[in-house]
Order: structure tokens, then C-alpha cells, then sequence
């Protein structure tokens, strides 16, 4: 009895993630070991000598009491029960004598908390995927999309995915104009996105209009080019996002962001957001995926608003990941050592091996052929006989149909009945290997449909995209060809892409002709859209057909039509030809999906090649009205080179007799020889003499600008101190001031800046102005010059960030004459334009228009400011040294 126990303690601490207890009728625990005690919450001690009343809860009591004396009854049975947080599965046996009388009863325990809970999370995760595709697929056959109706297409996409993803907002905003750049008010380049819907789920609202600029969140735009998403699980921390913490998440209560960049003809031209309000949200990957997928359909909505496309859609993974993760309870073997022939087992043993026990007692595991790897069987040994234990060694076996299984081999070294012994615990982990194979394999799905989905986006050039889908896709699914055909107008159908296994033939070259065949094809389609063919010599099919998989050695085929809206573009398909092959749900899922990336491919090129002959009818366009306006430029030039010619003409041959003229007048004027006989009075000469004075003065003007319009203003600059230019100007036209009865105040202080002017073409604006005032007004008339210094308005910003402050004088001239309506202000210092509320002047407009050309090339500016009856003030600025 001893020896028994001792066995039993033995298998109850080599027993993995859980315990080993025997129970005698009463119900008290005799014997209680294993590795997992510590994890169920209880100890040795406290469970051996005590009844299950006096160790656990009563709720647990109800549950194990019925089991435990079903096994003392001679059954086995297997349940699962909920302790601290956890999940146990317990197994329940009865101990016999070699008699077969019942003795006790035995329960092995294992922790299965973590399957559990992948479980759930995994069966989570697919409700969740299948929704989502769900929501995808509804909203790809929407007819709002094949309407080109942007703005309703839009709204459902936001409102299915705030209800899918179940946040708060969802946001689509577009650049500027598709990231044209337009200039603002300022002339500067602003690259914005504009929302053209921001859904509300809380309050069922839509609205539009926000802007964001990229200058102001530069971290936030370099992401969305690089970046499938913007999964920003705090918005407030991550690099990516917490640019907008201040200004707008904290402002609108968010927390968390997830971006997806909306591409359209391999250029980004906006994004899909996101938002979940506090305490936030932790993405998940097919969230992310989700969100990059609605990005795309509102990729397809922009497309449909430009040409009335027709209705396509994303579909994604209906099943991301593989069936639930499974194991089989432990096998339990005792076996000598180091023969390893097998003197007991139990029935797990018998159900995970496939042998029954009369067929393994006294055979070793090398007789049953159960080592795939007979070096796993050399270490084994070897690590007994060096450490006298082995704990979760991974090795494969094979079962008693062949079939390969994976398992967890955990060993110790015992003594029975005077014999070296092993007792061994193997736990099937088969399942878990396979879902981690599957997983790869959908990850590794998942990756490819992404690689070939932004390949498509980000590139224009079909038949890249097609001949490099079906290479890759026949790698993933190690297919012997994979291919795609298209349906022509005209009624026959070709290969467009293909790759094929260089040991069997292409069937580029191969295309349907026959309209008998080409109906016989359709019907196929019609009856089943997507064809699964796992054996092709098990199915009826048309002769033609027959012969095709006959001629290219098809054994097994996967074929998957191209939708373009309603219509079939052709179809996507894999073949293999070395033997028949059963198709995955996985492999369908995928031909799938790349059929409707293919069919995205394909509308994207033909609204390119749209788009490329409206580029040529517009560039032709552009050159021939850029060849009026080079006729109209060289009909404007001649025309302005007879106008200089007739300028030059016409100054030169009134300058010369007008010089003339006058000299005779001023030597007739000065001759003091009273006897002279002259037959006009001395006042006649004197006003002969003002006359060509005046028309000598505006002959000289009009060739100064003249010669102002084609070479500028020329300045020769000196320090100037402008009150003591503007009192040398008083003094020189006082005899003016006299003549017009007019009186000048003079306010410009002495200590003004020094300028850097020219004070000759100064002296000339200050004459103008002063005798244009008295030559458009009457007699009488009150003028008063002024000057103050001010701060020139944008000053520069220097290299140390302190701004230079740079400064003006300001020049007025007022006077108290009968003024000036706006018009006429609006034009004053225009050429040949003169006031109109002054008859009595015969100027023709030269001298303000000379003084702005000579005070923009000093760098000022001028003006006016007028009404009538309530005088004028003319003003003009120059830069101060």
C-alpha cells in the first residue's frame, strides 16, 4: 500500500498545471500533490485529511460531490469548474485493486484559464471580424456609391463605422483641393484638410467645414504618408497625435485616435479619423485593418463622385483566425527504464495514442513505433539518466493510424517494486501547433492583402499589379498556376496574367471563342459564383472543360469571378495540377478579397486613362490659347513701338522752335533800348514769355516720363536733413505763395532722421504738390506742412528671432481748398489725368504722377485724402536712415 502511495504522489507532482488528489468514500482526501497546487489556492496540507466539505466552498461542493462518487462508483467522467477567477478542468476516475474492487477515487486537476480565455477572445474576435466584413460588404453595395453621390456615400460610411467600431465620432476630410496648393490672403502656401463629414453618434449629427493645417501639425501629416494607420491608443501621448492635445482633444473630451490615409491614383488626398471620447480605446488589429478599410471605400466614394463608377467593395477577412485552440487530456504511462517497456498506462493514453492497453503493455515505444525522431528518444534518455527528471520536452509522435502529433513530455525516474522506472506525462499540444501554423498563415494572409492593396493604391500600371498578384498569390498558397482571364466585347475571353510552375504549360495562349462554350462558362458561374473544385475528375462538367483540365493537367481548381459592379470583369484563379488538393475556407476567403482588389486595380486604371485624354485635350487647349496671347504681346509691342517713335518725333520738334522762340522773347524782353520799335506792349511779352516758360516746362515733363517708364526713376542719393530742404523750398516759392494770396504753415520739426534721398527729385515733389494745391484752387488759400516719424508696419525678424524696427517719415500737406471727390482721388496719380473741379488748369496731368514714380524709387509711398468742399490732404512716406 506503500508502494502505491508512493507511486501516486509521484504522478501527482510530475502533473502538469495542476494536481493529483485520491478521496476515499468519505469523501476526505487521502493523498493531494502536484506542481499546481500553489495556482488552484490550496496546499497539501490542507486538502489530505480533510473532507471536500471542510476544503471548499459549498457551491463548489454541489458541483464535485455528484462526480466524485460516480467515480467511487466505477465511472470516469470530465467537467470544468470556476475557482478564484480561474478555470479547471477535472478529471474523475475510480483506483482499483488487482482484484478490480474499488479502493478510492481520483481527481486530476488542470488550469485552463488561459485557453479559456483565448477561446473567448478568439470567438470575440470573429463576431467582431464577420460584423465588420459584414458592414464592408453592405456598404460596397450601396447604390450610393455607383450614384456618385460623395456627400450621401459618405454619410453612411461614417455612420456604419461609428456604430461598428461603436465610438463616439467619425470624421472623413480631404485636402485642399485634392492637395492642390492655393494661395491665401497673404500669398502663402496653405496645405489643409477640410472635413466634409464629421458624424456624432451620441447625437446622431452630422456637420462639415473644420479645417486643420499642416503647418500647424507637421508630426501628425509626415505619419499619414508613412503609415497604413494611425492607431493612437492616447492621442494625448503618442509622438503621432499630441500635437492636437491642446487645441482640440482636450477642447472635445478625446482620448483615443485611430487615422487611416484615404489614397486615390497613388497620391493621399485625405483621411478617415477615429475618435473615441475618455477613458479612450486600445485598438485592436482588425480594427485598425477596418479602419484602413473604410478609408478605401471612401477612396471608391471620391471615385464614383468623378465618374459614375460602378459599385465595388472592400471585403476583408471573414475568419482572421483559425479554429479555438484545443488539447486533449494527458496521457500517463509507467514504463522500465531505460528500456522504456511500458508496464501501465491509462485510458487518455489509449484515446491520444490509438492503441488499446492490451496492445502496449509489455511492448516499449520503439516496438509501437511511437518516436517519429529517434534522436528525441536518445535525449530523452540521456537527460533521465543525467538529471533523473525531464520537464515539458516538445517532441512528435506517431499514433496508431500514422498520423503525427506534437506533445509535451514531462518524465521522472521512480523505483517500482525494486525495478528502475519512469513515469511519464505526454500532453497533446497537435492543436496548438496547428492554430499557430494557421495564425502564421493568416498573418501572413493579412500581410499580402495589405502589400497588394496599397501596390494598387500607390501604383498605376495594371498590368504590374496583375502579373505580380498572381506570382505572389501562387507562393502563398503553393499552387502549380495561378491566374487571371478576362471577358472582351466582343465575346471571347483571354488570359491577361498568369504564373505557372516552370514543369507544366501556360495557358496564356488559351482564350474561349466558341459562343456555345463561352454560354456553357456562364452558366457555371450563375449557378455557383465562386467554383471549388477539390477533384476535378469527380465532377460533371461540359466536355470542353473536360478536355481544358485534361490538356493543361488541372487536378484541383479554385476560381473566383472579378465583379465590376454588376458585371463580371472575369475571373481570378489557382490551379493544381500534380494532384487533387482540398481548398481551405482561408484560401477561398483570400481569392476572394484579391478578386475585389484586382477589380479596384481595374477601375483605378480606367479612370487614369480617363483622366490622361482629358490631360491631352486640355494641354492642347492651353497651347493654342498660348499662341493668341503671344500674337496679341506681339501686336501690343509694335503698337508701343510707334507711340515711342511718334513721342520722340513729336517732343523733339516742339522743344527746338519753343527754345528758339523764347530767346528771341526774353532778348526782346531784356533790351533796355526803350527807342526799339516793338508792336506789343511790354506786359503782352512778359505773358508770351510765362507761355513758352509753361509749355518748355511741360515738354521737359513729358520726356521725363518717357524716359521714367523705360529706364525708371534715376536717383543720386545724399544724406538729406528734410527740414532744411523743406525751408530752402518755402523760401524759392514765395514769390508763388505772394502771387496766389495763399498762406504756408510750416510744422515740420528740426530733428527728424537723416535720410538717404535724393534731393533734387525731392525739392521737384514737394514744387508740384505745393503748385498744383494753388493751381486747382483760388485765391487765398491756407496750406500747412507737417511731419512725424513712425514705425514701419511687418518689420523683419532677425536671425535671433528679436524683430529690427525700421522707421518712416510721413510727410502731409494740407490745404483748406474746395477739395475732391473719391473718383477723382482714386485716379490722381495716374498719367495724363488731371482734377476735374479746375477748368482754369492747362496741365495735362504729368507732375503727381511724377512725384509717386519719384517716391516709390525712394522706397515710400503716396496718397491723398479728400471730399469735396473740405480740402485735401496729400501725404507721402520715405524711409528713414
Amino acid at each position: 500500500m506503500l508502494e502505491s502511495e508512493d507511486l501516486y504522489r509521484t504522478l501527482a507532482k510530475n502533473f502538469p498545471n495542476g494536481g493529483v488528489f485520491l478521496f476515499d468514500r468519505d469523501l476526505r482526501y487521502c493523498i493531494a500533490e502536484g506542481a499546481g497546487l500553489a495556482a488552484i489556492g490550496v496546499s497539501k496540507e490542507l486538502l489530505e485529511g480533510n473532507t471536500i466539505w471542510q476544503v471548499w466552498p459549498a457551491q463548489i461542493c454541489h458541483i464535485i460531490e455528484p462526480y466524485y462518487r460516480a467515480a467511487l462508483a466505477g465511472e470516469t467522467n470530465a467537467f470544468e469548474v470556476q475557482y478564484n477567477n480561474r478555470v479547471f478542468s477535472l478529471h474523475t476516475l475510480p483506483v482499483k485493486n488487482d482484484r478490480g474492487e474499488i479502493l478510492a477515487g481520483m481527481v486530476m486537476s488542470q488550469e485552463i484559464t488561459s485557453r479559456k480565455q483565448a477561446e473567448i477572445a478568439l470567438r470575440e474576435s470573429e463576431q467582431r471580424l464577420r460584423r465588420q466584413n459584414k458592414i464592408l460588404m453592405t456598404l460596397a453595395r450601396r447604390k450610393t456609391l455607383n450614384r456618385g453621390d460623395l456627400n450621401a456615400a459618405i454619410r453612411e460610411i461614417t455612420e456604419a463605422a461609428a456604430q461598428t467600431l461603436e465610438i463616439e465620432r467619425v470624421s472623413v476630410w480631404l485636402y485642399n483641393n485634392f492637395k492642390l496648393q492655393i494661395a491665401d490672403t497673404y500669398g502663402n502656401s496653405k496645405l489643409k484638410l477640410v472635413c466634409i463629414d464629421l458624424y456624432e453618434r451620441s447625437v446622431n449629427r452630422h456637420s462639415q467645414g473644420f479645417e486643420i493645417a499642416a503647418d500647424t501639425y507637421p508630426n501628425y501629416f509626415q505619419a499619414l504618408e508613412a503609415e497604413r494607420t494611425i492607431a493612437a491608443h492616447d492621442a494625448h501621448t503618442d509622438p503621432r497625435t499630441k500635437e492636437f492635445s491642446q487645441n482640440y482633444l482636450t477642447r472635445l473630451g478625446l482620448k483615443s485616435m485611430l487615422d487611416a490615409p484615404i489614397w486615390l491614383e497613388g497620391q493621399m488626398v485625405g483621411v478617415v479619423c477615429h475618435e473615441q471620447v475618455e477613458p479612450g480605446r486600445q485598438w485592436a488589429l482588425e480594427e485598425e485593418n477596418f479602419a484602413g478599410s473604410i478609408a478605401d471605400l471612401v477612396s471608391l466614394a471620391i471615385e464614383a463622385q468623378e465618374r459614375q463608377r460602378t459599385e465595388a467593395a472592400l471585403r476583408e477577412s471573414e475568419e482572421k483566425f483559425s479554429k479555438a485552440f484545443r488539447s486533449s487530456p494527458s496521457a500517463i504511462a509507467i514504463a522500465s527504464f531505460p528500456e522504456g517497456r511500458l508496464i501501465d498506462i491509462n485510458d487518455n493514453f489509449s484515446s491520444i495514442s490509438g492503441y488499446d492497453r492490451t496492445e502496449v503493455i509489455g511492448r516499449t515505444a520503439l516496438e509501437l513505433n511511437l518516436w517519429v525522431n529517434l534522436e528525441d528518444r536518445f535525449r530523452s534518455i540521456q537527460m533521465l539518466q543525467d538529471r533523473g527528471a525531464i520537464r515539458n520536452f516538445e517532441f512528435q509522435f506517431r499514433k496508431k493510424s500514422g498520423e503525427i502529433m506534437v506533445g509535451l513530455y514531462s518524465a521522472e525516474r521512480i523505483v517500482l517494486g525494486g525495478q528502475d522506472c519512469i513515469l511519464l506525462v505526454v500532453t497533446d499540444i497537435s492543436d496548438r501547433i496547428r492554430d499557430q501554423e494557421q495564425i502564421k498563415l493568416a498573418a501572413e494572409r493579412d500581410r499580402l492583402l495589405a502589400q497588394i492593396a496599397l501596390r494598387i493604391r500607390r501604383s498605376l500600371n495594371l498590368d504590374q499589379i496583375l502579373n505580380t498578384t498572381v506570382a505572389e498569390v501562387r507562393q502563398f498558397l503553393h499552387a502549380d498556376r495561378v491566374y487571371i482571364y478576362q471577358g472582351t466585347p466582343t465575346g471571347f475571353a483571354k488570359v491577361v496574367a498568369e504564373s505557372v510552375d516552370f514543369q507544366w504549360p501556360s495557358i496564356r495562349g488559351w482564350r474561349i471563342e466558341n459562343a456555345r462554350e463561352i454560354a456553357a462558362t456562364k452558366a457555371l458561374f450563375d449557378e455557383n459564383c465562386i467554383r471549388v473544385i477539390d477533384d476535378t475528375s469527380s465532377i460533371k462538367i461540359p466536355q470542353f472543360l473536360v478536355e481544358f483540365y485534361q490538356q493543361y493537367h488541372i487536378k484541383a481548381g479554385l476560381v473566383v469571378p472579378i465583379m465590376l459592379g454588376d458585371e463580371a470583369f472575369g475571373v481570378l484563379a489557382a490551379h493544381q495540377c500534380s494532384a487533387p488538393r482540398h481548398w481551405r475556407s482561408f484560401e477561398i476567403d483570400l481569392l476572394q478579397q484579391l478578386a475585389t482588389q484586382v477589380a479596384i486595380a481595374i477601375q483605378q486604371a480606367e479612370l487614369y486613362q480617363q483622366v490622361q485624354a482629358l490631360n491631352t485635350n486640355l494641354e492642347r487647349q492651353v497651347q493654342e490659347r498660348t499662341a493668341q496671347l503671344e500674337q496679341k504681346m506681339q501686336e501690343l509691342q509694335e503698337l508701343n513701338q510707334i507711340k515711342d517713335l511718334f513721342l520722340h518725333a513729336v517732343t523733339h520738334d516742339l522743344r527746338t522752335p519753343v527754345m528758339g522762340w523764347l530767346m528771341v522773347l526774353k532778348n526782346l524782353l531784356n533790351n533796355s533800348n526803350e527807342q526799339l520799335a516793338i508792336p506789343v506792349s511790354r506786359s503782352i511779352l512778359e505773358r508770351m514769355v510765362q507761355s513758352s516758360d509753361r509749355q518748355l516746362h511741360l515738354i521737359n515733363s513729358l520726356l521725363e516720363v518717357h524716359s521714367s517708364e523705360i529706364h525708371g526713376i534715376v536717383l543720386h542719393r545724399d544724406p538729406v536733413q528734410l527740414s532744411q530742404l523743406i525751408a530752402s523750398i518755402i523760401a524759392e516759392l514765395e514769390p508763388l505763395l505772394t502771387k496766389n494770396a495763399a498762406k504756408l504753415t510750416n510744422l515740420v520739426p528740426n530733428n527728424l532722421p537723416i535720410i538717404n534721398a535724393d534731393p533734387n527729385q525731392l525739392w521737384r515733389v514737394f514744387e508740384n504738390l505745393i503748385a498744383n494745391a494753388l493751381n486747382h484752387n483760388p485765391p487765398g488759400l491756407s496750406l500747412v506742412l507737417s511731419a512725424t516719424v513712425e514705425t514701419e508696419p511687418n518689420s523683419p525678424i532677425t536671425n535671433d528671432q528679436l524683430p529690427i524696427t525700421n522707421y518712416l517719415i510721413r510727410i502731409t500737406l494740407q490745404d483748406n481748398g474746395v477739395g475732391m471727390s473719391q473718383e477723382t482721388c482714386d485716379h490722381l496719380f495716374e498719367i495724363y489725368v488731371r482734377g476735374s473741379h479746375n477748368r482754369r488748369s492747362t496741365s495735362i496731368g504729368l507732375g503727381l504722377y511724377l512725384c509717386r514714380q519719384i517716391i516709390i524709387a525712394h522706397g515710400g509711398e503716396i496718397g491723398i485724402k479728400s471730399s469735396p468742399g473740405a480740402g485735401a490732404t496729400f501725404w507721402f512716406t520715405l524711409p528713414a536712415t
